[in-house]
């Protein structure tokens, strides 16, 4: 019988997984953060993908009902792939914000920071605990 073996991305920062893996794990926990990614910085509260999707289910319901059957849809995919994750994931592979802003040159877009925005945890380059505006 082989030893089943985890596979661990090294390229993600092992202190911004921990911070994922918190977000993930605790109902209702966010974290403001700001994030460099590829030179965009990206500034917002740090969420679990449960809580991202719906929030993207709640952006998306104003667009009509083609909008919202397609953030219910992300929604409900997001929930049924927690049902499937072990609890004891040591990688996760998005960062998932909300209430987020991006900076364009030295200006905030958009400036009431209404972005939903999913990144890939081994594209952050650097980032800070709180956010930016």
């Amino acid at each position: 019988m082989a030893d089943e073996q985890k596979v661990v991305d090294v390229s993600a920062d092992p202190v911004l997984n921990l911070l994922v893996g918190l977000v993930q794990r605790h109902a209702g926990f966010q974290l403001a953060i700001t994030l460099n990614v590829q030179g965009l910085v990206v500034t917002g509260l740090l969420v679990s993908r449960v809580t991202w999707a719906a929030e993207m289910t709640r952006a998306l319901e104003p667009a009509g009902e083609a909008a919202a059957s397609i953030g219910r849809g992300i929604h409900s995919t997001f929930l049924d792939a927690d049902l499937e994750e072990p609890a004891d994931e040591v990688s996760y592979h998005y960062v998932h914000l909300i209430r987020a802003s991006m900076f364009v040159g030295n200006v905030l877009v958009p400036a009431d920071h209404s972005l939903t925005w999913r990144g890939r945890i081994s594209e952050v380059s650097s980032w800070s605990m709180g956010s930016i505006g």
